[in-house]
C-alpha cells in the first residue's frame, strides 16, 4: 500500500490521537495487518474500558502477558456489572460472583487490584464504577502520576487508614455514594495532597456532611455525633478535622434528587439549605440543583463523554 510510506514517526503520531477510545480502536490496529500492530503496539491500549467482571480476569491476565512498554495504559474506565453500551447489558444488576464466566468474588477483587498495580506507572486518568468490596476509600494501589480519579458507588463502611499516595492527584470525585466513614476526610488529604477540584455526587443526603465539611474548613469543632464516629474508629474524641490544604480550589457537591416526599424528603431539604449556607461562607463551594445520581449501568456513557 502507497501509505505504508508514511514515516513511522507519522503513524505513530496519527495511531496516538486514534486510541482513545474504549480500547475498538488499539483492537482493529491489531488486527489490521502486523506492520500496523508493531506500530501501534505502544499507544493501542493508551485508552481502554474494562467492563463486567469477566473482562476485569482476561484483561488482567492479558496485560500480564505483555511487555512494560505495550502496557501503557493512561486512562481507564473500569466497572465491575455491565453497562448499557455492551452485549451483555440484561446482566447488568447480576451479583458480580454469579456474571457468565467469572471466576468468582475473590478471584475479581484480586484482578482487579492486580490489573491497577500492572498500570499505576503510566495512568493518568481513572473511571471506577464498583459494585465490589472495598476497603480503601480511594484505590488500592499507588498511582504516582494520575491526575483524574472517579469512583462512583458506595464508600467503604470500615474505616482502614491508607497507605496508598496520589502525589499528583488533582481532580477527584465521588459519585453515587450515601455515607462514608467521618475519619476518610483526613485520610484524603494524607493521600492525595495536591487535589485542587473535589466533587460529591451523592445518591441521597448523607449524616454528617454538613459538620464534617464546616469542621474541615475550620469554621466550628465538630458535633458531638461525629466525634463519636471517631471514638469507635480508636482516634481521640478531642481532636477536630485536618484543616482542608490550601490547594483545593474547587468543592462542588450535588445532594442527590428532591424525595417526593416523607422524612427522607425533609432530610434532603435541611441538608440542602445547610449547605447553601456554607457555601456562601466560603467561596470554594458550589452547590449544584439537585438531580438523579447517573445510573452504575450508565457510567460508561458518562466517561465516554465527559473524561
Amino acid at each position: 500500500m502507497a501509505d505504508y510510506r508514511l514515516p513511522a514517526e507519522l503513524w505513530a503520531i496519527i495511531f496516538e490521537y486514534a486510541c482513545t477510545d474504549t480500547g475498538a480502536t488499539g483492537r482493529a490496529l491489531s488486527l489490521t495487518c502486523v506492520h500496523f500492530r508493531e506500530l501501534a503496539r505502544r499507544v493501542r491500549l493508551q485508552c481502554v474500558a474494562v467492563v463486567g467482571a469477566h473482562q476485569i480476569v482476561t484483561f488482567e491476565a492479558y496485560l500480564r502477558t505483555l511487555p512494560p512498554d505495550e502496557r501503557q495504559v493512561r486512562h481507564i474506565f473500569i466497572s465491575s456489572c455491565p453497562q448499557t453500551l455492551s452485549p451483555d447489558a440484561p446482566t447488568a444488576h447480576t451479583h458480580v460472583c454469579r456474571m457468565p464466566n467469572s471466576s468468582g468474588y475473590y478471584a475479581v477483587i484480586e484482578a482487579y487490584r492486580s490489573l491497577l498495580e500492572l498500570v499505576a506507572p503510566t495512568l493518568l486518568t481513572c473511571y471506577f464504577s464498583h459494585s465490589i468490596a472495598r476497603l480503601s476509600h480511594l484505590l488500592p494501589v499507588s498511582m504516582p502520576h494520575l491526575k483524574s480519579l472517579v469512583l462512583h458507588g458506595p464508600k467503604p463502611t470500615w474505616f482502614v487508614r491508607s497507605t496508598q499516595r496520589f502525589p499528583e492527584l488533582q481532580r477527584l470525585i465521588f459519585a453515587g455514594f450515601c455515607d462514608y466513614a467521618p475519619e476518610s476526610i483526613d485520610d484524603l488529604w494524607a493521600a492525595a495532597p495536591a487535589v485542587e477540584c473535589l466533587y460529591l455526587a451523592l445518591k441521597y443526603p448523607t449524616r454528617h456532611l454538613v459538620t464534617d465539611l464546616r469542621a474541615s474548613l475550620r469554621r466550628r469543632p465538630r458535633d458531638t455525633h461525629s466525634l463519636r464516629w471517631r471514638v469507635r474508629a480508636g482516634v481521640s474524641g478531642e481532636e477536630s478535622l485536618s484543616p482542608m490544604p490550601g490547594n483545593v480550589q474547587l468543592i462542588t457537591i450535588q445532594v442527590g434528587e428532591r424525595p417526593p416526599h416523607g422524612d427522607l424528603a425533609i432530610c434532603h431539604m435541611n441538608v440542602l439549605r445547610a449547605l447553601q449556607q456554607l457555601a456562601d461562607e466560603d467561596p470554594r463551594l458550589v452547590i449544584e440543583e439537585p438531580k438523579a445520581c447517573i445510573h452504575h449501568t450508565d457510567t460508561e456513557l458518562d466517561w465516554l463523554a465527559n473524561y
